[in-house]
């Protein structure tokens, strides 16, 4: 984090797709030009919220940080503790905590970080850019109409509903390179798309992406997998690369295989997409979240199974994870 020499900053730590770069982004323009304070925004995962705070609060004696806004992340068992832990000592500090979510979540875990007075907005009916926007409208902040254009995209992506052109545009753009530098960077290229620069800020990067795109959608449906499980037809895949778009990939996996559950497998992370089974509950089970239709988890892969992934074998991976997710519905 940037020294500040004293003077308060805020945090926000939020989800590294589109919706929590835009809700990110929001949050970001509410604290420097309606709060006047400096702030360091911190982009990760669910199963890796608990290292990002304990990174946050590794600077609570460096920097004078009061407020500490999370966004597009829910929550997972397998670190649910050890995140309740670091906010606890978050608001022993006097920091205020709200938080930002459209996952689902459980009853035992909203009445716990209520219990510790940290602020939840929860709604499962927008996306989190919808709520952030919301919370900013409540509080009389006329700026946010400006970036309704924003919402709309954004939350017609992460909800899967597509009723907005720019969705399929920013999208890309979010994810054509899968790291922090450049998800500062798409914020930037959103705030020159405010400014009237429109799509023309980002047409060179779809373009470059969908070329990308398109070339790779046939070489992964080549190697994937369909195993039938309780009788419901599963399709794997090793993805390898950031493009293409998770969702994308899945969705073109379910129509081009004929499957009821799109099963993408990237390093020990497990992402679950389907149209019409709760892949959330199946997710939940192996220690992950998410929404109904679009969920994911994090297994602990045996070594030598790794071993061979690195080497170019996709097969042990896929097996192990059919196995596993066998064991969950058995």
């Amino acid at each position: 984090m940037k020294e500040y020499q004293g003077s308060p900053i805020a945090v926000v730590i939020t989800h590294r797709d589109l919706d929590g770069i835009s809700s990110g982004f929001l949050l970001r323009k509410y604290i420097i030009e309606s709060l006047k304070q400096d702030v360091k925004v911190l982009f990760t995962e669910p199963y890796l919220l608990h290292k990002t705070l304990s990174k946050v609060i590794k600077n609570l004696n460096k920097f004078k940080i009061t407020h500490l806004y999370i966004s597009d992340l829910g929550l997972n068992t397998n670190n649910f503790d050890a995140v309740l832990n670091h906010l606890s000592t978050v608001v022993s500090k006097g920091i205020k905590v709200l938080w930002f979510d459209h996952h689902v979540w459980e009853d035992e875990w909203i009445d716990k970080l209520k219990s510790l007075g940290i602020e939840l907005v929860i709604d499962r009916s927008t996306c989190a850019t919808g709520i952030v926007s919301g919370f900013l409208k409540k509080a009389g902040l006329s700026f946010i109409e400006d970036y309704n254009w924003l919402v709309r995209a954004t939350c017609s992506l992460d909800l899967w509903v597509f009723d907005d052109p720019l969705a399929p545009w920013l999208s890309r753009v979010a994810t054509y390179r899968n790291d922090d530098l450049w998800r500062y960077n798409v914020m930037v290229l959103l705030e020159r798309m405010s400014r009237g620069e429109g799509i023309k800020a980002i047409e060179p990067i779809v373009k470059d992406y969908v070329d990308k795109e398109l070339r790779l959608y046939e070489l992964y449906l080549k190697k994937s997998k369909a195993i039938n499980i309780g009788g419901v037809r599963f399709v794997f895949v090793v993805k390898r690369s950031d493009i293409p778009n998770t969702s994308y990939l899945g969705h073109y996996l379910l129509s081009a295989a004929n499957a009821d559950v799109a099963v993408i497998i990237r390093g020990v992370t497990i992402s679950f997409r389907s149209r019409e089974y709760d892949v959330r509950e199946l997710a939940f089970r192996l220690g992950g979240g998410g929404h109904k239709c679009a969920s994911g988890a994090r297994l602990k892969v045996p070594l030598y199974v790794s071993l061979l992934t690195r080497l170019g074998f996709n097969s042990p991976l896929i097996n192990y994870v059919a196995k596993k997710i066998k064991e969950v519905i058995s």
